[in-house]
């Protein structure tokens, strides 16, 4: 996901601007800059997880994505094993 996949998807820099809580002028060194924060990034991305999840459509994204946070959410064994 991009910059400019996310303009497109909320019709301009001010709707982008306005989805994530931030000044158009923000949004608008992000475009400058070629990218998207990490932390806004995240933002969306657990965004669009929660909707196909409630959706019940999980695509194979983030499916996959699902089983690696619940393999890193394991506790790794100790050096004695426990």
């Amino acid at each position: 996901m991009d910059i400019q996949d996310l303009i497109e998807k909320h019709g301009n820099q001010s709707g982008l601007a306005k989805h994530f809580g931030v000044t158009r002028q923000y949004v608008s060194k992000w475009v400058a800059a070629g990218k998207i924060p990490e932390k806004y990034l995240l933002r969306e991305l657990h965004r669009e997880v929660i909707a196909e999840l409630e959706d019940g459509e999980p695509s194979k994204s983030t499916q996959r994505l699902i089983r690696k946070i619940k393999a890193g959410l394991r506790p790794k064994p100790d050096a004695e094993g426990f």
